[in-house]
């Protein structure tokens, strides 16, 4: 757990700093005009795709670059659902192969891959 300090040149801005540590859960100690606050580790794992909700919403996006196991890249624009399964549309008309399910598609799109590459990205929801 990281500690922070900050010192204020008046009461009124301490004040409002503590209110603002307090709200987000963090907690505090006060001496004069210094402040010293820590805030508990966040539960999520600041992994990009380590969960089926994540994969999935990746692959509802547009826009995005996704790396499959066998080796092609496709810019998706989104899930396509038809009578032969469901796959990648991709942006410039290259789609992937269709596969019978959403899962199936999930497993062969190399997420460890994708997470080295892309997980310590700040995602800016282009």
């Amino acid at each position: 757990m990281k500690i922070y300090t900050k010192v204020h040149t008046n009461k009124e801005a301490l004040k409002s700093h503590v209110a603002k540590i307090k709200k987000r859960g963090g907690t505090c100690k006060i001496s004069g005009n210094t402040v010293t606050y820590s805030f508990p580790p966040k539960s999520d794992s600041g992994k990009k795709y380590d969960t089926k909700e994540k994969r999935l919403a990746m692959l509802r996006r547009s826009g995005r670059i996704m790396t499959f196991k066998n080796g092609p890249q496709i810019i998706s624009d989104g899930l396509e659902e038809g009578a032969r399964g469901v796959r990648l549309k991709g942006v410039y008309g290259t789609p992937s192969s269709w596969y019978k399910t959403i899962d199936e598609i999930m497993k062969a799109i190399d997420w460890k891959k994708m997470e080295a590459w892309h997980g310590d990205e700040v995602d800016r929801n282009y």
